[in-house]
């Protein structure tokens, strides 16, 4: 979970979803399930991990692919690893899915189910990914 959901969660979890404060002692029952069903909320948002040769290859790829890329990135923190709408998006494997950023270049991801990571282990060209 990253940083900042965490902190959301340190300042949420004290109020229930009417608004209302609660004091620890009293309502500690009422309490821990208001933070668990907000963690329930939370749990649609993704963190993105760009391992370091994607980052190296990024520098190799025209500007309008890198937008593109940062694109398919903002997508996946927001909706996930399951991306039909992107350019031949296929799942490789079990964990494992690929997209085209164009007709040169390509992405690749994983995810681990019941984790928020997805992690970017390729983006580069066809000629050279790893599938």
């Amino acid at each position: 979970m990253s940083a900042s959901v965490l902190l959301i969660l340190a300042m949420d979890c004290g109020t229930s979803p009417g608004g209302e404060r609660h004091s620890l002692r009293p309502g500690f029952y009422r309490f821990l399930l208001t933070c668990k069903l907000f963690l329930i909320t939370v749990a649609g948002m993704f963190t993105v991990k760009i391992k370091k040769p994607v980052v190296k290859s990024l520098d190799k790829m025209p500007v309008s692919i890198q937008e593109v890329f940062f694109d398919l990135v903002r997508d996946l923190e927001s909706k996930g690893p399951v991306q039909p709408e992107w350019a031949n998006y296929s799942k490789l494997g079990a964990n494992e899915y690929h997209c085209h950023l164009s007709y040169k270049w390509i992405a690749c991801w994983k995810f681990e189910k019941n984790t928020v990571i997805i992690e970017v282990y390729y983006a580069g060209s066809r000629e050279n990914a790893p599938y």
